[in-house]
């Protein structure tokens, strides 16, 4: 196999040399089968969300390789194929995922974007826009410009628009946990094959290559699973493999050493177990248990990884102060040389100005005052579960967003979760709409 950057030049090299015939047949049959069988686009979210970290990591590879020539990862050959391939494998995910947006079809749904995705979108076309006027980041503002709409409808509206009852929500979370059963498969597959490119001074890379997106993946996950875990209108076999994705999710997200991800994680599973203390306390120490044996299994790296998550230093603080300084400096339309600090609330301030920092805040009021009210329509039905979830999740991304930029990014595995979670929000509301519409009506 050549070596890794050769292949990255442009997008078509999944159709040159001995994978072209299978790339053509894939072009062919993937749109029809999209167009024809419903199953398909549940299959066609769960590729979306397994090549996205890949894609990334076969970055990575790219920029080290162009800094210092070839080099050998050490990584599996089929791990390092689904790298090579990653970005026309994607294009051609979301050409399929255009095809049979062709289909599109409300159904008996009125709202398919709630409020709060609309602010997002605004915050994102808005830093596009900014972006496009700078001279440094021009041409990533004209990318994103045209990227940021396109997934939008994607994974709003249209994946919104796949939701027509409880049982289509389920089959969403259920297409994102094949996707993480799938990144942890080729971890272990990669583990047995070398440890190199996963264990990195101690810390998990996991299916990325940086441990604070890695943790970032794994957190942000972990209230889906245990929905899946705790709602018995799952079959017995899909709570089995969901229970052993969360024991790797925890396992890897503790060995990345990341305390961001750690909080996360303790936001997102104690907003979810509220009210279901005793069941979670079961849930919760059980899970710690295998952790801990398998964590003590490695030796070194464990206790490297728990000296990491005990510390108390301030890597952040830096960061910070940078972006409020440049923010002092342009408080309007911000600094083109802000960048993105550790934070998705203060770089929005910092590189964007009032109007960005306006419209982050303006976002997570809008999607409080939606969670709050979710939870008091939900509560104590046999919906709660799905409730729960969404409102663990948002609130550990909110967590997440404090000491990353998560939410400012486009092609991101998190940010593609948050387009989907909103896209269950605005099902929940239209359900609770639809709920109270046949109560009154049967009232009559």
């Amino acid at each position: 196999m050549p070596p890794l950057v050769y292949s990255y030049e442009t997008a078509f090299d999944l159709f040159r040399g001995p994978t072209a015939p299978y790339a053509i047949l894939l072009l062919i049959a993937l749109p029809l089968l999209s167009l024809s069988v419903d199953r398909m686009r549940w299959w066609l979210l769960t590729a979306m969300f397994f090549i996205i970290p890949l894609d990334g990591m076969r970055l990575y590879v790219v920029d080290a390789a162009l800094l210092h020539g070839s080099i050998d990862f050490g990584y599996h050959p089929l791990l390092e194929w689904l790298m090579r391939y990653s970005r026309p494998l994607f294009m051609l995910i979301i050409l399929c995922m255009l095809l049979s947006a062709l289909r599109f079809s409300r159904g008996w749904r009125t709202v398919l974007v709630c409020r709060t995705a609309k602010l997002l979108l605004a915050l994102q076309l808005f830093m596009a826009f900014r972006m496009m006027l700078s001279g440094l980041t021009r041409t990533k503002g004209v990318q994103a410009m045209v990227a940021a709409p396109m997934l939008f409808f994607l994974l709003v509206p249209f994946v919104s628009s796949w939701i027509q009852s409880m049982a289509d929500a389920r089959k969403i979370a259920l297409s994102i946990i094949w996707a993480l059963v799938l990144l942890h498969l080729c971890v272990f597959v990669q583990m047995i094959h070398s440890l190199d490119p996963i264990i990195v001074n101690g810390r998990s890379y996991w299916a990325s290559t940086n441990p604070q997106a890695s943790s970032m993946i794994l957190a942000l996950t972990i209230p889906m699973l245990l929905w899946v875990i705790v709602d018995k209108k799952f079959t017995r076999q899909q709570r089995i493999v969901t229970i052993c994705c969360l024991v790797a999710n925890v396992f890897f997200l503790m060995w990345t050493g990341s305390r961001m991800g750690l909080l996360a994680m303790i936001v997102g599973a104690l907003v979810f177990f509220r009210s279901r203390l005793s069941r979670g306390v079961l849930i919760i120490g059980v899970i710690t248990a295998l952790v801990l044996a398998l964590e003590a299994a490695f030796g070194e790296h464990s206790s490297i990884m728990f000296h990491r998550i005990t510390s108390a230093g301030n890597t952040r603080a830096g960061a910070w102060e940078i972006a409020i300084a440049q923010f002092m400096r342009s408080p309007l339309l911000g600094s083109e040389g802000a960048g993105y600090a550790e934070s998705a609330y203060l770089s929005a301030f910092g590189r964007f100005g009032i109007i960005g920092g306006g419209l982050i805040l303006a976002f997570v009021g809008s999607l409080l005052g939606e969670l709050l009210q979710l939870r008091r329509r939900y509560k104590h039905t046999e919906h709660q579960g799905l409730s729960d979830c969404l409102i663990a999740s948002f609130l550990a991304l909110l967590t997440v967003a404090v000491f990353e930029a998560s939410m400012l990014g486009s092609l991101a595995f998190w940010v593609f979760l948050l387009l989907v979670l909103l896209a269950l929000l605005a099902f929940t509301q239209d359900h609770i709409r639809r709920a109270e519409y046949d109560l009154a009506y049967a009232q009559l």
